[in-house]
């Protein structure tokens, strides 16, 4: 494992059926995005085109209406204020989303994410979709210190949907 600064979080994995620890590894975080060619843990990959667009693009329209803030939307499509940091880098946001779906958890919620990509029922769609939510909401690793749901407007759609087309 590669390890790329301060500490972000240390996952511990155990198995319900051993009640025993089957793999600890700790993933660091330096603020950089993961390597692009995906050194950076390939043990804690997923499919990326299993996780939904963000929906709206950071910076938009900065500082307009308040001091930093910027244009997001709401799962309607309605304009609402964000934080201009909002949302994150993508391939910072999917390798940490890797990272907590490893753990089964974002800080002390309960995730799960089906990197089967065959499987695209309702309840797994909307599950993937939550967890994005979840981890965008305390993506600054303090919960519900990060970004709104209004900065990924698409996650929510497809939450309510639960379907990728949306």
């Amino acid at each position: 494992m590669r390890h790329f600064g301060r500490t972000f979080a240390s996952l511990l994995f155990a198995s319900a059926a051993l009640a025993a620890p089957v793999l600890q590894c700790t993933v660091v975080d330096d603020g950089s995005p993961p390597p692009a060619d995906g050194s950076a843990n390939v043990a804690l990959a997923i499919n990326p085109a299993l996780v939904p667009d963000f929906g709206v693009a950071r910076g938009v329209n900065a500082d307009a209406e308040q001091a930093g803030s910027c244009d997001g939307q709401n799962a309607a499509g309605d304009r609402v204020l964000i934080p201009c940091f909002c949302p994150p880098d993508r391939a910072d946001f999917v390798y940490r989303l890797a990272a907590a779906v490893a753990a089964g958890a974002v800080l002390d919620q309960a995730i799960v994410f089906s990197n089967d990509a065959a499987d695209t029922s309702e309840e797994t769609v909307r599950a993937r979709a939550t967890a994005a939510i979840v981890l965008l909401q305390s993506f600054n690793g303090t919960k519900g210190v990060g970004c709104p749901a209004a900065s990924a407007p698409t996650f929510l759609r497809v939450q309510r949907s639960g379907r990728m087309d949306v």
